[in-house]
């Protein structure tokens, strides 16, 4: 009985003992909104709202009403639309923020956009791709498997090919 009670008050120790270091969203300036890459909303430490896609709103700052705003967030390579905040969009590597509450249904992604020179391809607007010298393939066109086909090249038979590198 004896080590059941002490037991018992350890741990009742333990529980008061961390008790001040739990963040309270009622702690005033200590914490506050921390917005996640997919608009959830958290009640964070501000050093603890850093990671991907995470933007911290500011010491004493609320979720109710939720203060991060979303929109769709196309990736550049595969078209595909997912709905983030513009800081989870930029954390993707390869994303480009459509604007805030836009929809990905229908897909605002895009179209592909080829290099005329190798065949590279990437998603793009029309006019940006326009702007880059490379061609727009359309809207909602995709990258993967790549549209952009090969470079232009000149036939030759092997027996030209070779008579040039003798």
């Amino acid at each position: 009985m004896a080590v059941l009670g002490s037991s018992f008050l350890c741990l009742l120790c333990l529980v008061v003992s961390i008790g001040p270091w739990i963040p309270d969203a009622s702690a005033g300036d200590e914490v506050g909104a921390c917005c996640l890459a997919d608009g959830r909303c958290v009640i964070r430490e501000g050093v603890d709202c850093y990671g991907p896609g995470e933007d911290y709103r500011g010491d004493g700052s609320t979720c109710d009403p939720n203060p991060c705003r979303t929109g769709a967030c196309c990736d550049r390579t595969s078209g595909l639309c997912e709905i983030l905040t513009p800081i989870g969009c930029a954390d993707t590597g390869d994303g480009l923020f459509e604007g805030y509450d836009i929809p990905c249904d229908p897909n605002p992604c895009a179209g592909a956009c080829c290099h005329p020179d190798d065949g590279r391809c990437i998603l793009q607007h029309e006019f940006e791709c326009g702007n880059m010298g490379w061609e727009f393939l359309g809207d909602f066109t995709l990258c993967e498997p790549n549209p952009c086909g090969p470079v232009p090249s000149v036939e030759e038979s092997w027996g030209v090919i070779k008579q040039v590198y003798r």
